[in-house]
């Protein structure tokens, strides 16, 4: 059973503002790591329980702001057999301490701390986000505090539902993976949902589709796009062209923007968690959050490059490449003399070696060869010679990876990202990219 790191859900973590023009006034609103990564865990540490397509959830759950009158002993019963149904198989449909210490590393440490510090941030999340929802009773035989009132299930979301079905149990995921992966998904339906305060629970999929084109077009499953309005044929035609050649997704303040192979963008409002059913969620994709926004890259935005780029990230979040400015020396006396002499095979060899080598460093290997060091070295390869050549490719590895020092895992992975694409994540969001459309997209979901 994976184990996970409780500074993830520590109240101290960074805190993210969300702030844009709604309806008329400027609306901000700030939630933290914390927040994002224990939804994440309540997702991969549960399943959703499978409420009746009859059930309303608004007046069952928040009967003080349901939209309808409250039938009061209908709203108990639906209450009782819920949490009946739920006390029966509480380890898989109830998120509370008691199911999601067992993920938490330490856990037993300080544990009234840590019980206050995690019932704090599932309140917040079914109170404010409504997306996990209360138990009135937790009736399972579970040993908890007295008077714990802190038992909540997954708030149902079809779209949702599906993709973490889809990360946990269809595809060949890590435990790590699988939470990396929940993480995204957590931070878009916070940010997709915090800006409204909407419900974010949807029991059945919408019956989604295109207008009718006047030529034939092929349907994706399960239609994600919806009812797009005031649009023309031409342009329906234009953004189903689009939707295939998503290349970068960016998800900030509630809105979706999209970046294609040409650098082309669509920006869409009002969509929810029918994001999950593009293409790019369907398989691995590389992801950053940078400036309060998530960037995910799919894998054809790298051409080709992708599976070996996915493999590195993994390893230097994983900490099994990382940063070895001490090592390096050690590592380069071990090459022989043809090796050092290659910029190529140095660069190859340090990067067997699980040590993090940018680009930048074989770039400047290369011009080494006007260096007296090397031309000393390759004109006569006796050991004086061949510590002035060591010393000269560490000065360079120390210059090209000095921003490195004290990084985090995370940190590191972004630089390393950052180097193949030749700039930083911040200056790619800020850059000119070409709109398809004048206006937004609105999507209206039947």
């Amino acid at each position: 059973m994976p184990e996970f790191d409780y500074l993830l859900f520590s109240s101290k973590s960074k805190s993210i503002s969300s702030s844009r023009i709604h309806k008329n006034k400027e609306n901000k609103r700030s939630y933290s790591n914390s927040l994002i990564n224990i939804y994440a865990l309540c997702l991969f540490a549960v399943e959703f329980y499978r409420f009746n397509e009859t059930d309303d959830l608004d007046n069952i759950f928040y009967p003080h702001i349901g939209s309808k009158a409250s039938d009061l002993k209908q709203v108990k019963k639906d209450m009782e057999r819920i949490c009946k149904e739920c006390g029966k198989d509480a380890l898989r449909l109830i998120a509370n301490f008691v199911n999601l210490k067992t993920y938490i590393k330490d856990s037993d440490k300080k544990q009234d701390s840590k019980r206050r510090n995690i019932n704090k941030l599932l309140k917040k999340l079914s109170n404010e986000y409504y997306l996990i929802l209360n138990l009135a009773k937790n009736l399972s035989n579970q040993v908890q505090h007295i008077n714990d009132k802190n038992s909540y299930i997954l708030s149902p979301n079809a779209y949702l539902q599906s993709h973490v079905k889809h990360i946990k149990h269809e595809l060949n995921f890590s435990d790590d993976e699988k939470f990396y992966y929940l993480q995204d998904s957590a931070f878009v339906m916070i940010c997709l949902y915090v800006e409204t305060n909407e419900f974010a629970w949807i029991i059945k999929k919408s019956n989604l589709g295109f207008k009718s084109l006047d030529m034939p077009m092929p349907i994706l499953p399960e239609n994600i796009i919806g009812y797009i309005t005031s649009t023309e044929a031409y342009k329906e035609q234009k953004l189903y062209k689009f939707i295939q050649d998503i290349n970068v997704l960016i998800i900030k303040d509630g809105l979706v923007k999209a970046i294609d192979k040409d650098n082309r963008t669509v920006s869409f409002i009002n969509l929810k968690a029918e994001i999950f059913k593009l293409e790019i969620f369907k398989d691995r994709y590389i992801s950053f959050r940078e400036n309060d926004a998530l960037v995910i890259f799919s894998p054809r935005f790298f051409n080709g490059n992708f599976s070996q780029i996915y493999a590195d990230i993994t390893k230097i979040r994983n900490k099994e490449i990382s940063y070895k400015k001490s090592l390096i020396k050690g590592l380069l006396r071990t090459l022989n003399d043809s090796s050092l002499l290659e910029p190529k095979a140095v660069y190859r060899d340090l990067k067997k070696a699980n040590v993090l080598v940018l680009e930048k460093f074989l770039s400047a290997l290369n011009s080494l060869k006007n260096n007296l060091s090397y031309k000393s070295f390759n004109a006569s390869q006796n050991n004086t010679s061949r510590g002035w050549l060591i010393d000269d490719i560490y000065g360079l590895y120390t210059y090209t990876h000095s921003f490195c020092e004290h990084k985090t895992p995370k940190e590191l992975a972004e630089i390393y990202f950052e180097d193949i694409i030749k700039q930083s994540l911040n200056d790619y969001l800020n850059k000119h990219n070409y709109p398809l459309f004048a206006q937004n997209i609105d999507f209206e979901v039947l």
